[in-house]
């Protein structure tokens, strides 16, 4: 049974940048407009552009835009298991799919009296609420200033 291999004491959310096999995603292209929003890849109409932020710190604004997706995947952090994974396009911010994402888990896996770990994109107050009322559970997620 899945809940012998699974603790969902800890549980962990992030997204994880897919770039699409697009010329725009070349960083030896050159191009002033490969990462304008109407500029749309002709090699995948269905991408979007996405921006990746490459840390937590809120005085380090390194980040990179690129086309394509974005897949969140909810960890057991215990064992390192992956528990759910959802693929969006890569405009879709991540918090918007955290409550879904949530409740989908908990509907085959309980996650009751969870300690839920993210980052700062999941800084949003919908998903305290969800966590400590639905779950009984507690955040942790660095503030998003």
């Amino acid at each position: 049974m899945i809940t012998d291999l699974v603790d969902t004491s800890f549980i962990g959310l992030d997204p994880t940048p897919i770039a699409a096999n697009t010329s725009q995603n070349n960083p030896k292209s050159f191009l002033s407009n490969k990462f304008k929003p109407d500029n749309q890849p002709k090699a995948d109409t269905d991408c979007k552009l996405g921006v990746h932020t490459a840390s937590n710190q809120t005085n380090e604004k390194k980040y990179e835009f690129y086309w394509g997706y974005k897949n969140h995947v909810l960890v057991d952090c215990i064992s390192g298991l992956p528990i759910y994974e959802l693929t969006t396009t890569a405009n879709v911010h991540d918090s918007t799919v955290a409550l879904d994402i949530l409740a989908d888990t908990h509907t085959f896996l309980p996650i009751t009296e969870c300690t839920f770990l993210a980052d700062k994109g999941y800084d949003v107050k919908n998903i305290y609420n969800q966590v400590q009322e639905l779950y009984q559970g507690e955040c942790i997620i660095p503030l998003n200033k």
